[in-house]
């Protein structure tokens, strides 16, 4: 985390990772598909999307927020990203899609596919990789920062009408312009250094942020509403969350475990689908009861971290080279 930013809002931004990365684990797990256990259907199939889908916005917010501060030179910058990014999502891709095969089937076609986010989890490292070289072109050209968030909001107001000439749901995740508006944002905090007046902001007036995203969410339920990637009130509803969520990351900011898990969440991100998807088999076996709904994402991140927590432990015993080439493939820094 960039050493300009204070340790309070440090820790803070560590959280909201912690909360974003329970939002994207919560999307992959808490499925209840049988609608005569009503209690748990309901939390399942309409409860559950209202924080599922905060997640990949929060992450999009917070990665144009720390690309602003990248100083390297295009081709260090690449090399960096390989090293810290592809290397570890390409190597956890290949595992966790031998893991599917294994149970399902495949080839080497849906395997390369697979890794590189085509009708798999794996989308948003696509969509991020794509995002960090445009913006590394644009992010000096005002022209470029004026018009990037138009054109987003444009690709949004023309989903309907784009996915019903063409209903590939997969290409629907791969569009990153989409998602080059909350990228912009996060770019624009740091820039005019927004993040901390928005802080200072919501500590005066959070409740009444709260209260309103609650209509929010009053409104969902009333009338139904799917929030889903592509819908027009995707980004509203978000980016009405987005200050409410960063504002309780501030409050609970000394949490060492959520903390912890904030740092941890790119690993947390790249091995948590194949725990989801045990935990989740598991669970519809049983008696799903509605509580089980909001702890299997917690029960994921938990058996993630502690999976983290002793492959640290191991690698840390090891020569410093070999520790470190341990830790670079599974993405822990």
């Amino acid at each position: 985390m960039n050493t300009s930013i204070d340790n309070k809002v440090s820790n803070s931004l560590y959280v909201l990772r912690a909360f974003a990365i329970g939002c994207v684990v919560f999307a992959h797990c808490g499925t209840v598909d049988d609608a005569t256990l009503e209690i748990s259907y309901f939390c399942s199939n309409y409860i559950r999307s209202l924080f599922t889908a905060c997640g990949v916005s929060t992450f999009m917010i917070l990665s144009g927020f720390f690309f602003f501060f990248e100083t390297n030179p295009f081709r260090q910058f690449v090399f960096k990203k390989i090293k810290n990014l592809v290397f570890p999502w390409i190597l956890t891709g290949i595992i966790v899609y031998l893991y599917e095969a294994l149970r399902k089937g495949g080839d080497i076609i849906e395997g390369i596919a697979f890794v590189f986010g085509y009708g798999s989890y794996l989308w948003y490292m696509t969509v991020l990789f794509a995002l960090y070289i445009i913006f590394f072109f644009g992010r000096k050209s005002k022209w470029f920062l004026r018009v990037i968030p138009f054109v987003s909001i444009a690709s949004y107001i023309l989903n309907p009408l784009f996915y019903s000439v063409v209903d590939i749901r997969e290409i629907r995740y791969l569009n990153f312009v989409n998602w080059a508006l909350f990228f912009w944002i996060g770019f624009i905090l740091a820039k005019y250094g927004l993040l901390e007046r928005l802080i200072i902001h919501m500590k005066k007036y959070g409740i009444i942020y709260l209260f309103i995203y609650f209509l929010c969410i009053a409104a969902k339920l009333c009338f139904s509403l799917d929030i889903n990637y592509w819908c027009i009130y995707y980004a509203p509803y978000t980016l009405i969350a987005f200050p409410v969520f960063l504002w309780l990351s501030y409050l609970i900011r000394d949490c060492v475990f959520l903390v912890d898990v904030g740092k941890d969440s790119f690993c947390i991100y790249l091995i948590h689908l194949p725990v989801a998807g045990v935990l989740n088999a598991v669970f519809q076996k049983v008696a799903f009861i509605w509580p089980l709904v909001f702890a299997c994402p917690i029960i994921v991140v938990v058996i993630c971290e502690a999976f983290i927590w002793v492959y640290k432990k191991i690698a840390n015993k090891l020569p410093e080279k070999i520790s470190k080439i341990m830790k670079m493939c599974i993405g822990l820094r």
